[in-house]
């Protein structure tokens, strides 16, 4: 069963979810249902604000949400069709899915033939659906955190949330934090090349030692000829 619904003849052009106020005064027949959200976005409607189940979910949790996105330098702005998720490092939407209040989450597209045209342009589908906004914000963080590995295999690995986590310029070339890993891979290099010195060197220390000692045993095990005594004749 539809989840939404247009009025005719509504100039307001709003789409409302099934329970709201404004539809209980207005005749089943004057109901249009809606099944694909998307497509009335492009022609120009837009949610209601009173029974937008994103604008709920986003009220619900915008305690806990302000906190965490706080803590992690995220930025969200609700809008009327989507949630906007702004890190450091990437741009997200979350959105609600064809005719239902599922939600589903939109990353910004670096190719163009990714991008969804008809729906928030320069955004593809992440094709991932979470319980709550909160939920969202965590995969997006973790995500984020993939991306920096993928590109610099060094890069601390986040371990929980505990931590604030501000990598966006940790591979910027030229940045502080890029020339403390310089310096810092150089200096373990050296290190790893001084051990890797004094172990051949007392590799072979400990194979002339060993060349030695087996000299002399072989020398010990070797009978010696006692003299004649003197005057016989063999």
């Amino acid at each position: 069963m539809p989840e939404f619904f247009k009025i005719i003849g509504d100039h307001t052009r709003s789409i409302h979810a099934e329970g709201c106020c404004l539809l209980a005064s207005v005749p089943p027949a004057c109901l249009i249902p809606v099944t694909d959200l998307r497509r009335e976005y492009s022609r120009g409607y837009d949610l209601c604000e009173d029974c937008s189940p994103l604008r709920k979910m986003f009220q619900a949790e915008e305690e806990e949400l302000s906190a965490f996105c706080s803590q992690y330098h995220i930025t969200c702005k609700l809008h009327n069709k989507y949630l906007a998720v702004q890190t450091p490092r990437s741009r997200w939407r979350i959105a609600l899915v064809g005719g239902t209040p599922a939600t589903t989450l939109y990353h910004e597209s670096t190719h163009p033939a990714a991008v969804e045209k008809k729906f928030l342009s320069k955004f593809h589908l992440q094709l991932i659906s979470r319980d709550s906004l909160l939920s969202y914000c965590k995969y997006i963080l973790f995500h984020d955190d993939y991306q920096v590995r993928a590109e610099n295999p060094k890069a601390p690995e986040m371990k929980d949330f505990r931590k604030p986590i501000d990598r966006c310029h940790y591979l910027r070339r030229g940045g502080k934090k890029y020339r403390q890993s310089v310096m810092r891979e150089k200096a373990q290099a050296n290190a790893l090349s001084a051990e890797r010195v004094f172990a051949i060197l007392d590799e072979l220390q400990a194979r002339e030692a060993s060349r030695e000692g087996a000299q002399q045993a072989s020398a010990s095990r070797d009978p010696v000829a006692d003299p004649l005594p003197a005057g016989q004749i063999t």
